[in-house]
């Protein structure tokens, strides 16, 4: 028998991208908002996604979050709080060459808190714009697959 003593194995929020159409995504030069379009487990309550931002009330969290993003050269992702623009925190600064690289990880984990419910978004940004596969490439054939997934991101409520 597991015994999970985990105090937080049961307070994840999940959302993700599944693109279940296979549409292009684009990435720009400014700041361009990630997209996301399912929730795959809520057991935060108050936590919510609506058109690629999403509500987290007070509290303590762990963030582990994952992006792909194509054709773009030097990129970088950002979670900004959309009432005031504060930068919550960035990925690290990737290279992507855009002749040679199809797809490439950016990682985003970190630690945050907040006193309040705020609602929050992440955006891209890119040294080239990709206007087909920015937030991740598209399948350019069929091989039986029904999602299409670009980024995933999972936060865990620790206090």
């Amino acid at each position: 028998v597991i015994v999970n003593t985990n105090s937080f194995a049961e307070s994840l929020f999940h959302f993700t991208y599944e693109n279940l159409s296979n549409a292009s995504t684009s990435i720009g030069t400014s700041e361009t908002l990630m997209v996301f379009d399912t929730v795959l487990r809520n057991e935060i309550e108050g936590a919510s996604l609506s058109s690629s931002t999403f509500t987290l009330p007070a509290g303590t969290y762990f963030l582990d979050a994952i992006f792909e993003c194509s054709y773009t050269n030097s990129v970088s992702v950002r979670m900004i709080d959309i009432s005031n623009n504060e930068r919550i925190d960035e990925s690290f600064l990737v290279y992507n060459h855009s002749s040679y690289t199809y797809a490439l990880p950016i990682f985003m984990r970190m630690t945050f808190s907040i006193d309040r419910t705020r609602t929050f978004k992440f955006v891209g940004q890119a040294q080239t714009a990709s206007s087909s596969h920015g937030q991740g490439y598209t399948a350019s054939g069929s091989y039986g697959q029904n999602k299409y997934i670009d980024k995933t991101v999972c936060i865990w409520k620790i206090r």
